[in-house]
């Protein structure tokens, strides 16, 4: 527990000194925002049409650069926000905004949707476990072109393997779609993580409510409000996304098809389940508190 609280402690020192070092810039200064990462950063590079599918799994600047007027969708993963000089290089190319860059590099953002002139940008959070029972966050921005969507990580991972083995499926709806349809099928992908964590939530919910009702000694106070602690955080990430994909709404007109429309509808509603199970385990932790209490009360009047 000390231990955590210490690296809380770090991020939190960490997040204040890059504050500070904005502080007095103009809007769109480029200075990455986030923990300290050491790993080299990654692009990979996906091109694909109806009868196509080429993979470059470590692209170059040049490259994109000479590729970029292709009639190819391109699907351009970038691992390692932290490298701001890559990250400029790669505005530089796509003519991604100066704002739209700077959010990017700064990965404390609240999830939501801006449309720019060229491209739209679309920020949300992946949750995955980590070691023991700690969930892991990491911001996921993504940018949609005309032609191609560039999705950019904090962390190594392979965390959109599935896509790309549906991409290798020539008779696969993402083969015959264009890039918003890629783009919905990237956030589909970090939703569906999201119904993971909570089946493996409800699980341990399961298992506290049980032994609770057998003894307060068979449950931890601890791990109960550790777990509260999760289920608060969780709530906190996945509520803004309702709000975000109701501005993809707004955008239909101009930058998503009305077939891909639909998609995102649907979308919406799974955040929708998803913020209905988490208001429902907060309650049920509330519930299996209660009854520890309860239960510890009544062993203390047993001694008395």
């Amino acid at each position: 527990m000390g231990k955590r609280r210490n690296s809380k402690k770090q991020e939190a020192s960490s997040s204040r000194r890059s504050r500070k070092m904005k502080d007095g810039l103009s809007p769109g200064s480029l200075v990455y925002l986030g923990d300290e990462r050491t790993h080299a950063p990654v692009v990979t590079t996906i091109r694909y049409t109806t009868g196509s599918y080429q993979e470059e799994q470590e692209s170059t600047v040049e490259q994109l650069d000479a590729e970029r007027e292709t009639n190819e969708i391109s699907w351009i993963n970038v691992t390692g926000v932290h490298d701001v000089s890559l990250i400029r290089d790669i505005g530089t190319v796509f003519s991604i905004h100066s704002l739209a860059l700077e959010d990017i590099v700064t990965t404390t953002q609240r999830p939501k949707v801006e449309a720019f002139d060229q491209h739209v940008l679309a920020i949300l959070r992946m949750a995955i476990p980590g070691q023991g029972k700690e969930i892991v966050y990491e911001q996921i921005s993504l940018i949609l072109g005309p032609t191609y969507v560039i999705s950019f990580q904090e962390l190594p991972g392979d965390i959109f393997g599935s896509i790309r083995k549906r991409l290798q499926s020539p008779d696969s709806t993402l083969r015959r779609s264009g890039a918003d349809y890629l783009l919905y099928c990237i956030m589909d992908t970090i939703v569906d993580k999201y119904f993971v964590l909570l089946e493996e939530i409800g699980e341990q919910l399961e298992e506290f409510d049980e032994r609770a009702l057998i003894s307060f000694r068979d449950v931890s106070l601890q791990d109960i409000h550790q777990l509260k602690r999760e289920v608060f955080r969780l709530r906190k990430t996945v509520f803004p996304l309702r709000e975000m994909l109701s501005g993809i709404k707004v955008l239909q007109a101009s930058r998503f098809d009305d077939v891909t429309h639909v998609y995102f509808r649907d979308l919406r509603d799974h955040v929708l389940q998803l913020i209905d199970m988490i208001d429902s385990y907060r309650d049920w932790l509330s519930s299996i508190t209660d009854l520890y209490i309860s239960q510890m009360d009544n062993h203390m009047n047993q001694i008395m």
